[in-house]
């Protein structure tokens, strides 16, 4: 007990010198603290109410959401199974793709029958255009051949005439026919 009491009594003794470490920080925190008016006190006050208020108002605004977002996982959760049915895709639905690639592989069919029969068409256009060119150059011959006849024409006009004719689409034919068949 004498022992118990001696640890007491250091215990006391060092508690007590604690004690008065403690109370000269206070009076040296003190001195070092500026003395504190009325109006700082409150602007104090006013801002950790404020600043408690906000935490208050972020800690609803986080709940609001973690609800907001349980509301969207249960959307999903309801909606999932009627995107996707067990078993696969309805038989109806199947149909319709078929149809539907069907379609397509048909309309990509028609779409190229037509671009032929457009290049086919503007080929026979051309075709027309340079026939009926063709025809009118040998009517347009024909009509100054007749027109001027062969004797009173110069020597010069005469070459002409037959470098045109065999020119023209049936020049080769005509020039034969007006070229004279001696041969020496």
């Amino acid at each position: 007990s004498a022992l118990l009491k001696r640890k007491l009594e250091e215990h006391l003794q060092k508690l007590h010198e604690a004690d008065l470490e403690l109370q000269r920080k206070r009076e040296y925190i003190e001195e070092l603290e500026p003395p504190a008016d009325s109006g700082t006190a409150r602007r104090i006050e006013e801002l950790q109410h404020s600043l408690q208020k906000k935490d208050a108002d972020l800690r609803a605004m986080e709940e609001r959401y973690r609800c907001y977002v349980d509301r969207v996982h249960t959307v999903m959760q309801t909606r999932e199974p009627k995107q996707r049915p067990s078993g696969g895709a309805p038989p109806e639905l199947h149909t319709l793709r078929t149809q539907l690639r069907e379609r397509d592989v048909r309309i990509r069919h028609l779409e190229m029958d037509f671009e032929k029969s457009r290049s086919q068409r503007e080929q026979e256009e051309k075709l027309l255009i340079s026939a009926w060119y063709n025809m009118g150059m040998a009517l347009q011959q024909r009509a100054g051949e007749e027109r001027a006849p062969a004797h009173a024409q110069s020597f010069l006009a005469q070459q002409r005439l037959a470098t045109n004719t065999r020119r023209g689409p049936l020049g080769r034919l005509a020039s034969l026919n007006t070229r004279p068949t001696d041969k020496h």
